[in-house]
């Protein structure tokens, strides 16, 4: 019997959270070894008003969209991606994430885009792991802060543009969020 499906929140900037989400998730899908992974953003502006461009979707991600789009979420695939685009209010958004989880046997990660809310501490209190991606260079003692905040995970990182279309294809790139996924999910 594998390990419960983990749920994996990701604080960013407003850059490229579908993206970088990606990164993450590929990396929990594979030292898991399951068929699909889920991204959902917070706030859904964030996806952009388009999809992503993609890959044609692997069958159990396509399944998987189609549950959860028959359930009123806007799910979309690429390759072993399904990326859920959440309600720009952050009540309802939070609260779509949870339903997207209970929904899901698969790793979902959650992308909180741009603006920290109050109604989104009790999400991030029940995520199994929460992960801040911080600018390349940030601001000095920015990583204190996140980490005297309670986030257990620290990235500095930037990300091309060129990467944030591969990561939504599956390519592996933005290795250090895939490394940290692939950790994440071997230690579920």
């Amino acid at each position: 019997m594998s390990a419960p499906a983990p749920l994996v929140a990701l604080l960013c900037g407003d850059g490229a959270p579908a993206a970088t989400g990606a990164a993450l998730a590929a990396g929990l899908r594979g030292a898991r070894g399951d068929a699909a992974v889920v991204v959902a953003v917070l706030p859904g502006s964030a996806c952009g008003a388009a999809a992503p461009a993609t890959v044609p979707g692997r069958a159990a991600a396509r399944r998987l969209a189609a549950s959860l789009r028959l359930r009123g979420s806007d799910a979309t695939v690429s390759g072993r991606l399904v990326l859920v685009r959440l309600a720009e209010a952050p009540a309802v958004g939070t609260a779509e994430v949870q339903r997207v989880a209970a929904a899901c046997d698969v790793p979902v990660v959650v992308v909180l885009a741009g603006t920290r809310d109050d109604v989104h501490e009790p999400l991030l209190a029940g995520c199994d792991e929460v992960v801040a991606l911080l600018p390349a260079e940030p601001p000095e003692g920015l990583e204190a802060l996140a980490r005297e905040a309670g986030i257990g995970h620290v990235v500095s990182l930037g990300v091309p543009a060129l990467a944030r279309g591969l990561a939504l294809t599956g390519v592996p790139v933005l290795g250090p969020l895939r490394d940290l996924g692939a950790a994440l999910g071997g230690a579920a």
